[in-house]
């Protein structure tokens, strides 16, 4: 069973992760640049359904957590990084592969993924 605490705890996290990461002083310049993006504004209905759609991304970590049996931090670290790799890293390379996409914008835009899974991994594995 998902620890719905653990679950919100680490979908806090991995919500905070991405402002950080996206901010001005870290990848945002670069991120907004390559992505053509020329101002970012958040409204309140975009924050809110990103924090369930991280929500829903977490349960379903949660849940691998619990199907590995992983019960360390490292552990959970472990999964969620496997699940990037299989899920986030091929697919989001289909960007550049494809749609042209720059594959410096692919390496902000995944190793984002790759921090915030395995850290959210981590925290479900030791808080079941």
């Amino acid at each position: 069973m998902v620890n719905y605490i653990a679950l919100l705890v680490a979908s806090v996290v991995g919500y905070i992760i991405p402002m950080i990461w996206y901010a001005p002083p870290l990848f945002g310049k670069q991120w907004m640049k390559y992505a053509g993006i020329k101002e970012m504004k958040m409204s309140p209905f975009v924050m809110v359904f990103g924090f369930i759609i991280t929500i829903v991304f977490n349960y379903v970590i949660a849940w691998v957590v619990l199907l590995a049996n992983a019960s360390t931090f490292i552990q959970g670290m472990g999964i969620g990084a496997f699940l990037w790799l299989g899920f986030i890293a091929t697919n989001q390379l289909d960007g550049v592969l494809y749609a042209k996409k720059s594959v410096a914008l692919y390496w902000i835009t995944s190793i984002q993924y790759l921090v915030s899974m395995a850290i959210a991994a981590g925290i479900l594995a030791v808080w079941r």
